[in-house]
């Protein structure tokens, strides 16, 4: 994880109060002891609820078909392999939303392993909420998005970093959070510096003060 510019450390690793939320635990144990086991919010708003427990059905249906299907590759008598997928989640809150990013590590066997991030943010009212509930031009925000993230990772990773991973493109920039006076843009190392080991980097955090995203007018009430 990292800090912002500024020095004030933003990660997604901060827990914030949301009252009335409840944990649960969505777990399948497999033969031979592979499992999948993801923590989850409990909001207590059922178009949240839902989408969030659509998500995670979802995750863990491709999980236990791919453990599936590998195992159906063992030769007979020859015993599956251990997999395993963990994963918890952080809330986040600003004055006019909440989001949920996902985290988890997942094992395949061998050297087969992978980190997975996902975010997905709503209104207070508990709709979903995109660039464009985020900013009444949203072009204008991915434009802008880019260029600060642009210049933040090549001056942190310099050589390593490809631009590639931040062109304003909708698909680089999945993971928004809304925080306190600004937004969080999450990266995985594999898109702005493919080819690096991702172990010592970790999730590339960039923070983003309101006042850089003005020209793409940040609609009122969500901060």
């Amino acid at each position: 994880m990292s800090a912002s510019e500024d020095g004030e450390a933003e990660t997604l690793t901060r827990q914030h109060a949301y009252e009335g939320l409840e944990d649960m635990i969505v777990e399948k144990v497999f033969p031979g002891g592979s499992i999948f086991l993801q923590h989850m919010p409990v909001f207590g708003r059922q178009s949240v609820d839902g989408a969030l427990a659509a998500f995670i059905d979802r995750v863990q249906g491709e999980f236990a078909k791919a453990w599936d299907e590998a195992c159906q590759q063992k030769a007979d008598g020859e015993a599956c392999g251990f997999w395993s997928r963990k994963g918890k989640y952080t809330v986040f809150e600003s004055k006019g939303s909440l989001t949920v990013v996902f985290s988890a590590f997942e094992y395949r066997g061998g050297a087969k392993s992978a980190n997975h991030l996902d975010a997905f943010s709503y209104t207070r009212a508990g709709g979903p909420l995109g660039l464009s509930g985020l900013f009444a031009d949203s072009p204008k925000a991915l434009q802008l998005l880019s260029d600060y993230c642009a210049g933040y990772l090549a001056k942190k990773l310099g050589k390593r970093f490809r631009r590639d991973g931040v062109k304003p493109e909708p698909a680089n920039f999945k993971l928004l959070v809304p925080v306190r006076d600004g937004l969080a843009v999450a990266f995985p190392v594999s898109r702005v510096a493919p080819g690096v080991n991702e172990a010592p980097l970790g999730v590339q955090v960039v923070k983003i003060p309101l006042d850089a995203l003005k020209a793409a007018s940040p609609r009122q009430g969500i901060w």
